[in-house]
């Protein structure tokens, strides 16, 4: 743990060296906040409800995490510190979960910053706070299958902007809702399983304000099962 923590920590450190880093908390903040206030038109709409708010955050994050994860192992091999990491004794394991925890943390405070924005409208309604906190906590579930899937694509590239696309083309696939649905309504067996490996399905319980125990689980496998695949091709490219 204690190399998945210096890892970790490194990557925590240049990341908030950078401009990007807060550009991206730029972008994400006024997106959210133009989103509610000017394009939903929250406060002429006369309903207390913040389902439409919080449906827009998947799709901003099928951009922006793609922009935090497509340089985490890419840009390492770039610059030719990723072997340099593999011969100082750090275990692949340590490598892979060091990186995804910095990568779920820049993400987790860029959520945490949009939370002035549904405090400062709760006085206009009778709103329920355990709704609110449960689509925040699928919001940060969500993140996280997406943060491990731009992990393991990032690891597969050598490149940063092939990293960025690839991961852009299939984050968007799959937190597209309106596909999954107009699919989903034909019903049969392969509309039943696009909506189970869909992340977007998995969100729909946290909008109503439920902790479904099988959301949790997809989510948390889903996360273990791309760190899983990133450890095995970090390997690979280890011994080949």
């Amino acid at each position: 743990m204690r190399e998945a923590y210096y890892v970790f920590r490194r990557d925590i450190k240049r990341f908030y060296r950078s401009w990007g880093a807060y550009l991206l908390y730029f972008s994400f903040l006024m997106l959210t906040s133009l989103w509610v206030y000017r394009i939903d038109n929250f406060l002429v709409r006369n309903r207390a409800d913040f389902t439409s708010y919080f449906s827009i955050f998947p799709y901003i994050l099928s951009v922006i995490i793609p922009a935090l994860t497509m340089g985490i192992l890419a840009e390492e091999k770039n610059r030719g510190t990723y072997e340099l990491l593999l011969t100082q004794g750090f275990s692949v394991y340590s490598l892979a979960v060091g990186k995804y925890a910095a990568v779920l943390v820049q993400i987790t405070v860029m959520i945490i910053l949009t939370i002035p924005v549904p405090l400062s409208l709760v006085s206009l309604g009778i709103f329920d706070p355990g709704r609110i906190l449960a689509r925040y906590i699928g919001v940060l579930l969500f993140s996280s299958t997406l943060a491990s899937l731009g992990l393991y694509i990032s690891a597969l590239c050598k490149k940063q902007v092939q990293a960025f696309i690839l991961s852009l083309l299939m984050l968007l696939i799959a937190a597209l809702p309106r596909a999954v649905l107009s699919i989903s309504a034909g019903g049969g067996t392969a509309a039943e399983v696009l909506r189970i490996v869909s992340p977007w399905y998995h969100l729909t319980s946290f909008s109503k304000g439920l902790l479904d125990s099988r959301d949790l689980v997809y989510y948390g496998a889903t996360t273990v099962f791309f760190i899983f695949l990133t450890i095995r091709r970090i390997n690979l490219e280890r011994w080949s």
